[in-house]
């Protein structure tokens, strides 16, 4: 499905594969997705690193891999969402296999001390955690809180 994405300098658009089915919130795009890409045209991210929490759809880590990003990861909490996520990446992946773009999908649950694998490896060079729209609930927000610590304390 054509999404409601900004088009990317090429001109392309992601193709994004949406699940109304799954009633986790992360089986469509969300508007802040759509503001977060808008962002991610104006900085600089080529050759970048990558992780995106609460990915949903993998939108904005698409995105950002489209841009040049290096080394993606995109991360959510349940299991079918990331396998959307993944279906994402196989539609999507013309627009960065020639520049040679590493990504990824995996699950992360938040609170976890466990970090993402292969995230302390690319962490040490120019990296972004992404995230837009990840919480809809307030009891997940101290969970998102100590997941960002751990992320950073890794840097």
């Amino acid at each position: 499905a054509q999404s409601p994405l900004p088009a990317l300098p090429c001109g392309a658009q992601l193709d994004l594969h949406e699940s109304a089915t799954l009633g986790l919130g992360g089986q469509v795009w969300w508007p802040a997705a759509a503001a977060l890409c808008r962002w991610l045209l104006r900085a600089n991210v080529r050759g970048a690193s990558v992780l995106e929490l609460g990915a949903g759809t993998g939108a904005v880590g698409l995105f950002a891999a489209a841009l040049g990003a290096k080394d993606v990861l995109l991360t959510d909490g349940a299991e079918e969402v990331v396998e959307l996520a993944a279906v994402n990446v196989e539609r999507n992946a013309p627009l960065w296999r020639d520049a040679g773009a590493n990504v990824r999908v995996s699950r992360l649950l938040w609170g976890n001390a466990c970090l993402p694998e292969g995230w302390s490896d690319c962490a040490a060079s120019g990296s972004l955690i992404l995230g837009s729209d990840v919480t809809a609930m307030t009891g997940d927000h101290e969970l998102l809180c100590e997941t960002l610590t751990g992320l950073l304390a890794a840097k």
